[in-house]
């Protein structure tokens, strides 16, 4: 039997990673970093990827260690099991997705080392790529996340429920942050945009798609 004490230091421990990894990128943060750090600034992706991993270590080994004494709440199994592969079929697809429209040099923070430039957004282009995955949901990986989050476990703890809650509330979020940056540095044509394509679960392309079909068959 595990304290109630104990998720509330996992709840906060697994809040306190995600405030501090989304300050670390909002705009006000990142401006005020590159205006002090001048061209060493372009390292801070990299250190921001590793401060990020190393950190994480600690609320999964909390998590790990209390499922030690925790009784399973659900389990994947009979029909479910298909529907668990289903919704990973899908995190994967978004995800291997998501990394062909943005630059992963950028991302994981090489781009801005090699060339010795900064830049805020995963690509260092002028333009958004708006083709592919992103003409289905703005933030493909973010979506990826939140599906993972309920079905990467095999099994379901109170502790992994406390955390696929805190993880999600994380993931939309930093949805809604980089949607204000990618608006300061696009403006109106990324407005247009969200105007096209859903933020994240694809109603309007599904809306869009149910329609041409309807056409079709008449």
């Amino acid at each position: 039997m595990v304290a109630v004490e104990s998720y509330l230091l996992l709840t906060l421990v697994w809040t306190s990673w995600c405030v501090v990894h989304s300050l670390m990128i909002c705009i006000p943060v990142t401006n005020y970093l590159e205006t002090q750090l001048g061209i060493h600034f372009r390292f801070y992706r990299l250190a921001y990827n590793l401060i990020a991993i190393t950190t994480l270590a600690l609320p999964l080994l909390l998590s790990l260690c209390l499922q030690q004494n925790e009784t399973v709440l659900f389990g994947w199994s009979g029909i479910f099991v298909m529907v668990r592969f289903f919704l990973i079929g899908i995190a994967l697809t978004l995800f291997v997705s998501g990394a062909r429209q943005y630059s992963m040099a950028s991302f994981l923070g090489i781009s801005q080392f090699r060339s010795r430039r900064s830049h805020h957004l995963l690509s260092s282009q002028s333009a958004f790529n708006v083709s592919g995955i992103s003409a289905v949901t703005r933030h493909p990986w973010y979506l990826g996340g939140i599906i993972i989050t309920r079905s990467a476990p095999g099994v379901f703890f109170p502790s992994t429920v406390v955390t696929a809650l805190i993880v999600t509330g994380y993931f939309l979020v930093g949805t809604v942050l980089e949607e204000r940056k990618l608006v300061t540095y696009f403006g109106d044509s990324y407005r247009d945009y969200q105007q096209q394509v859903s933020m994240l679960f694809p109603v309007k392309w599904s809306k869009t798609l149910f329609l041409k079909n309807n056409k079709r068959g008449e």
